[in-house]
């Protein structure tokens, strides 16, 4: 314990000294404060909360039904639930983003333009650093490990290295990284001796709590290379679809990097097995996608032999675009317009009617206001625990949420128009995650509808929230409000 109490004051009074790496984690701690203060959060932050919270038995801890995860990160949040609201432990993120922060720029100090390249891509800027989510916390682990793993303490890696994994399973991809390092300086895998069982646990868990998880797609049509740096919500475009040439190129980056060959090919596999077990499964979610570039940060920070940073520059510079994307969105456009949307209908005395919406993403919206709110895809409230897993597109489930809500006659319904994007498509007969327009649910449930008003700006840049008046089975003459394209 002493000597690592000596290392830690060490490693941060040379920090102190590196006047230009200190400034970059100044800046960097500076960024992400400010995204941070101005972010709304998202429907996924408040669902995992709620998740949380209606923990009870033994097996809730354990397995997570629907999710697919590990459950550490919920076990933090039900321990932080005791005693803090939502809005007070979120302040968690921001505190493990600091950190994450300062841990990879003491490591990186002796190369301010990794650090900064680094610092500022995007997994680390913005989704993993201002999302109260399960990421940062699994990126805080494997930086640990990491600067275990360089200092050849193989017991407390790999006690790091299961900790990440049981925040969130797709860390299990980072383990061969790890493998071959070590490999590469004594010859043998000791980590593994140490890693088999707890991760044969965590592997068990993670699949019993997933198996019942339906949203998980198969994109066999619109597979993107990298998505990380590729999402059409967004409209960034770095790199193009899938083909060879971006593979060859970063194959190639990769490759040269990293010295000698059995690691560089460590390298190249993990990122590639991960992108494509990530763009097949999963689909091009950013925040997912941004291991690829964690990867790459590990093996750079955790490799003895020769690299060739000057290789690893473009694919980061491309992060680093992204990054600054995704946060100029988030400060010019809250996410649902939580802080407006109940406003808003209470502005016009509709605060009496039960609200129903086809989208979780504006239960934030009311949560913050601890108004009951219908999703209906789910077929009941949304403001207790629910699963991604459960929701199912269908005239039929809708027609349930209205029979859970008492059928009433007079309802708000909120409706997201103007560029709204489809989601995704369904291959195998599960949800079909495409919006539909107004009057054609109307003509499937039997609505007659008026148009209230809208919020502007919310949920995605150039789109707008209609809230709508609904009256079951009758008929006003009121014109059809303008809506999203099917």
């Amino acid at each position: 314990m002493a000597s690592e109490i000596a290392y830690i004051k060490t490693s941060l009074l040379e920090f102190s000294r590196n006047y230009a790496a200190l400034a970059l984690y100044l800046i960097y701690a500076a960024c992400i404060s400010v995204l941070f203060y101005s972010h709304e959060p998202w429907a996924d932050e408040y669902v995992s909360w709620k998740r949380s919270t209606d923990m009870s038995s033994l097996k809730d801890f354990f397995i997570l039904e629907g999710e697919g995860h590990p459950p550490l990160f919920y076990w933090l949040q039900r321990g932080l639930q005791t005693f803090l609201t939502f809005d007070q432990a979120r302040y968690l993120s921001l505190l493990i983003a600091l950190v994450n922060g300062l841990l990879i720029s003491v490591m990186l100090q002796k190369n301010r333009i990794m650090t900064g390249l680094f610092l500022f891509s995007y997994p680390i800027l913005f989704f993993w650093s201002v999302f109260f989510r399960s990421y940062g916390l699994a990126l805080l682990f494997i930086l640990a490990a990491a600067s275990y793993s360089r200092r050849e303490r193989y017991i407390p890696c790999a006690v790091f290295m299961f900790l990440s994994s049981f925040t969130h399973f797709l860390f299990f991809f980072l383990y061969p990284l790890f493998a071959a390092e070590e490999f590469l300086r004594h010859k043998s895998i000791r980590l593994f001796k140490y890693l088999v069982l707890p991760s044969l646990l965590c592997i068990g868990i993670v699949y019993l709590s997933g198996k019942s998880n339906h949203e998980i797609d198969i994109l066999s049509d619109s597979a993107q290379f990298l998505p990380m740096y590729f999402d059409k919500t967004f409209g960034v475009q770095l790199l193009g679809d899938f083909s060879i040439a971006p593979m060859i190129l970063i194959s190639a980056c990769l490759l040269m990097a990293f010295a000698p060959p059995l690691f560089a090919a460590s390298v190249l596999a993990v990122v590639f097995s991960f992108v494509f077990f990530q763009t097949y499964v999963y689909g091009g979610y950013m925040h997912i996608a941004g291991i690829g570039i964690i990867m790459i940060l590990i093996a750079r920070l955790i490799h003895a032999g020769k690299i060739r940073d000057w290789l690893l520059a473009p694919a980061l510079l491309c992060s680093i675009a992204v990054g600054l994307t995704f946060a100029n969105f988030d400060l010019r456009h809250p996410y649902s317009n939580g802080g407006k949307m109940y406003d808003v209908i209470r502005q016009h005395n509709l605060q009496h009617l039960k609200i129903f919406a086809e989208r979780a993403d504006f239960l934030p919206s009311m949560m913050k206001h601890n108004v009951p709110f219908y999703l209906m895809p789910l077929g009941r409230e949304a403001n207790g625990k629910f699963s991604w897993g459960e929701l199912e597109y269908s005239t039929a489930r809708y027609k349930q949420c209205m029979e859970y809500a008492g059928n009433p006659d007079e309802f708000i319904f909120l409706r997201p128009t103007g560029e709204v994007p489809p989601l995704r498509q369904d291959d195998h007969k599960r949800n079909v995650y495409i919006m539909i327009s107004m009057d054609k649910m109307a003509d499937k449930m039997g609505w007659d509808y008026e148009f209230v008003t809208k919020v502007d700006g919310a949920l995605f840049e150039n789109a707008e929230i209609y809230i709508i008046k609904v009256r079951r089975d009758k008929k006003s003459g009121e014109p059809a409000p303008a809506t999203a394209k099917d």
